[in-house]
């Protein structure tokens, strides 16, 4: 098992949940051997998450653009 917290930082981005004001950071890692992985936290905690959560985050973004672009349509009629 890898020591995330010896790993080196590609890239660090927002992530949002909804309600929810903690774990509001997710990096990408890299590890010595150059293997890649995605690290977030849950309550504080980070673990190595699997690609598919961030992917169903972005389904989510989606969603909620597409509400908030239909609230501001309705708006304008």
């Amino acid at each position: 098992m890898t020591d995330i917290q010896n790993d080196k930082i590609i890239f660090t981005f927002p992530v949002l949940w909804h309600e929810w004001e903690c774990d509001g950071t997710a990096w990408v890692m890299e590890r010595e051997d150059g293997t890649r992985y995605l690290k977030m936290t849950d309550h504080g905690g980070q673990y190595i998450a699997e690609t598919s959560e961030l992917t169903s985050r972005i389904n989510y973004y989606e969603s909620v653009i597409k509400d908030s672009k239909k609230a501001l349509e309705l708006l304008s009629q």
